[in-house]
């Protein structure tokens, strides 16, 4: 997604471009401004086109009331978590049982943490087989439009108010166990609801940065034009 300065038009240098805190710097003319606020023709235009023609793994859904946009997270990733998992909760379950026949509590307490990681990587395994990141955007805007995150009807829903979005971004960050972890952020005036991108790959991610940009500008002008 190209970027260019409102001020002169030219394009902007990834360089100088700082996602998390939402700054632009044109180096031609020395324009500083929000990133957050720039989403051009030809975006909306690219937007509108994958709408029509979504990549592959993506469902629209329109009718009357609503459109409904869902995003499979099926990944060959599973692949790999599920046989990490099977190996490392059966050493975790193995051991917890071994430590209640014993009735150590000591290790029945050590080996608690390893069974705690084990359900938290099989709900993983889950959304990476069957999981998705569902939008849901209304017609008719006294009802609140949402992202749904989960496998089936199990998850959050996450009530969006477009109008009061800070920022849409994408960021990396490592655990302390030493994993990397990716997901896309939407800051909000009073909360930061996260996206997981670690199981889409890279054209889901980007169909899912746009339309989300998207909505927020088509949005942003609804609310203007019937404020102003």
């Amino acid at each position: 997604m190209k970027i260019y300065c409102p001020k002169c038009n030219s394009t902007i240098e990834n360089s100088n471009i700082n996602v998390t805190e939402d700054i632009c710097v044109c180096s031609k003319c020395n324009e500083l401004f929000k990133l957050s606020e720039i989403f051009d023709q030809e975006n909306i235009s690219e937007t509108e086109y994958l709408l029509k023609n979504p990549p592959k793994g993506i469902f629209i859904y329109k009718n009357n009331e609503n459109t409904k946009i869902n995003i499979s997270t099926h990944s060959l990733r599973a692949i790999f978590l599920i046989f990490f998992t099977l190996g490392f909760s059966s050493i975790s379950f193995l051991g917890f049982f071994q430590f209640l026949f014993a009735k150590s509590m000591i290790g029945l307490l050590f080996i608690s943490v390893f069974v705690v990681i084990s359900i938290c990587l099989w709900i993983q395994v889950f959304f990476s087989l069957f999981g998705k990141i569902k939008i849901v955007i209304n017609i008719n805007k006294s009802f609140k439009d949402y992202i749904f995150i989960g496998v089936g009807i199990i998850g959050k829903k996450y009530y969006i108010n477009w109008k009061n979005i800070i920022n849409i971004y994408e960021h990396s960050y490592t655990h302390s166990e030493g994993g990397t972890e990716k997901k896309i952020f939407i800051s909000v005036k009073n909360r930061l609801i996260k996206i997981p991108t670690n199981y889409i790959n890279d054209n889901k991610k980007r169909f899912l940065l746009m339309v989300l940009n998207y909505y927020r500008h088509k949005n942003k002008n609804y609310f203007a034009s019937t404020n102003g």
